[in-house]
């Protein structure tokens, strides 16, 4: 086992079984499609890594579909990809017992992250490894006051007190807007070093209508951003640089000729026909609100 380990918490893709609050709004199908893109893109992004990638399944008997399903991403061969089972518990057992079987495993900083996130990267895995050399617990802040990722260093667990781990997720008000607050408030508790808030971009994670609009609506505030999503021959770096404008980091990123960026932008944009036109407008009088001011 590597020293480092990205863990991602998913499930198989199946319609019906996945994004179900996504699915009143866009149906099973197209809400399956939406997220296996968002996970396979994920999934492209964290092998480009050095460290481990661990992909934990919402139910054991999903194992052997999902090793089938994942095979391909292991890229270069050797790179594999390990398919676990989450163990049943509210999302804080998942996550701790995710965090001590890596560090049994022998790895000194681990990430769990999901993997219904558009814009996760490369960029922002090696940036929450890169924060861990200085802190005991990272943590990426989602738009709806949550968290879509968080990392631990081994060096958190005092003289290898696991209780520190347990301690961490317990007392956390899963599903609401106190996710990010609770979890940092535990820490320090705990006594853990922090990174600080935004030292990872605030991403949007997608579980709903709504959370899909206010992606797409910021993708569009952005015009680079847009013109890559819209963009047959969108590039990585091309990406990278619009994300760096907004400071966040893009997850555009190919596989098999395949630009999953692109496909989730066309898959969620076809659900809000009108995204385009109200943003012309609201650009429009924004700027005429400016001339005004100027005058």
């Amino acid at each position: 086992m590597n020293r480092t380990a990205i863990i991602l918490f998913g499930r198989l893709p199946v319609p019906g079984k996945v994004k179900t609050r996504l699915a009143k709004s866009f149906g099973d199908k197209s809400a399956c499609e939406v997220y296996k893109d968002m996970c396979e893109n994920i999934v492209t992004e964290a092998v480009k890594s050095t460290a481990s990638v661990i992909f934990m399944c919402s139910e054991s008997s999903e194992v052997p579909e999902v090793k089938k399903w994942l095979r391909p991403f292991a890229n270069p061969s050797w790179k594999h990809i390990t398919v676990r089972p989450q163990v049943e518990g509210d999302l804080g057992a998942r996550i701790t017992h995710a965090f001590l079987q890596a560090f049994e495993d022998g790895c000194d900083e681990v990430i769990v992250a999901g993997t219904d996130i558009p814009d996760l990267s490369l960029d922002t895995f090696t940036l929450a490894f890169l924060h861990l050399q200085s802190f005991d617990v990272v943590i990426g802040p989602s738009e709806d006051d949550g968290y879509y990722l968080i990392g631990m260093h081994r060096k958190a667990m005092f003289e290898g007190n696991k209780d520190v781990v347990r301690k961490l997720f317990k007392s956390i008000h899963w599903s609401t807007s106190l996710v990010y607050r609770d979890q940092v408030s535990t820490a320090y508790k705990l006594e853990l070093s922090v990174s600080p808030y935004k030292c990872l971009p605030v991403l949007i994670d997608i579980d709903t209508k709504q959370d899909a609009e206010l992606w797409i609506e910021r993708v569009q505030r952005s015009p680079n951003i847009q013109e890559n999503a819209s963009s047959s021959s969108s590039s990585s770096s091309g990406a990278s640089a619009a994300a760096g404008d907004r400071g966040e980091t893009s997850s555009t990123s190919s596989k098999g000729g395949k630009d999953y960026y692109k496909r989730i932008y066309h898959k969620i944009k076809s659900h809000f026909p009108n995204a385009e036109q109200e943003h012309s407008i609201s650009f429009n009088i924004a700027e005429k609100f400016k001339l005004l001011l100027t005058r």
